[in-house]
């Protein structure tokens, strides 16, 4: 009743009394920049303050930008500028935007995660439905698990570590292999507070994509304790599942 009679009245009142209008309000949800990095790209709007005002806000591991304003909303010019780095508005969580993209897609995924300790598989399958595109999420988190479960050579961990390049990108093919999934998708790196080694700090994570002839491996470093690590490290997975499933994220 509210959105198909009262909405329409009020905006009807507002324009016969030439008033600007109703004042909206959206958070755009932002991945894959730091709030200054997302200021500097949208600085000339951050200019003009009276109408849009918007409100940078670093969230965890990602950026919401409120944007508030009398009439139209400047939320299409700010899309053009952010392009891709925008993944939702709103309550929309990037594990709803990646499943979104999955069902879309028709796509299945399998998980093999170490430090993350399954928190990857427990944000996806919060989402209703998730056994349409989950297929299986393992947490192989010893080496043992790595080698008896996912195939893995054990002469790549002896001379490698867990915590390598390639065996993130064998641990992505062996889930994808194993359970016959479209995209494989791994993680494996030292959440700390221990575990250190030198050349391979706290932080230090390794995550690796499998498709249909293509693969994506990359190397990170993220701050924080132990579940700041685990949290980011998830974050940065599903932006690159993401990606992938747009078609932006370029073998690797």
């Amino acid at each position: 009743m509210f959105k198909e009679q009262v909405i329409p009245l009020l905006r009807e009142k507002l324009q016969e009394q030439g008033n600007l209008g109703i004042l909206q309000s959206k958070v755009l949800r932002i991945i894959g920049l730091g709030e200054s990095a997302m200021a500097e790209m949208i600085q000339p709007l951050l200019e003009n303050q009276d109408n849009p005002t918007l409100a940078p806000l670093a969230k965890g591991a990602e950026v919401h930008l409120r944007i508030t304003a009398y009439g139209s909303s400047p939320k299409e010019e700010v899309r053009k500028i952010l392009g891709d780095y925008i993944y939702g508005e709103n309550e929309e969580d990037l594990e709803y935007a990646v499943a979104k993209l999955l069902w879309e897609k028709g796509k299945t995924l399998a998980l093999a995660e170490s430090c993350s300790g399954g928190l990857l598989s427990h944000r996806l399958t919060n989402i209703p439905d998730s056994s349409r595109y989950l297929l299986s999420g393992l947490v192989t988190y010893s080496n043992e698990a790595k080698i008896n479960i996912l195939g893995i050579n054990p002469e790549l961990i002896a001379s490698l570590g867990a915590v390598s390049n390639e065996v993130a990108r064998e641990m992505a093919s062996g889930v994808r292999r194993l359970c016959q999934a479209d995209i494989g998708l791994s993680i494996t790196g030292i959440a700390g507070p221990g575990g250190e080694t030198p050349g391979k700090p706290v932080g230090l994570t390794y995550i690796a994509l499998e498709g249909d002839r293509f693969q994506f491996s990359n190397r990170y470093e993220f701050w924080g304790n132990r579940l700041d690590v685990k949290v980011r490290a998830t974050q940065t997975a599903l932006n690159l599942l993401r990606l992938y499933l747009l078609g932006k994220l370029k073998a690797k």
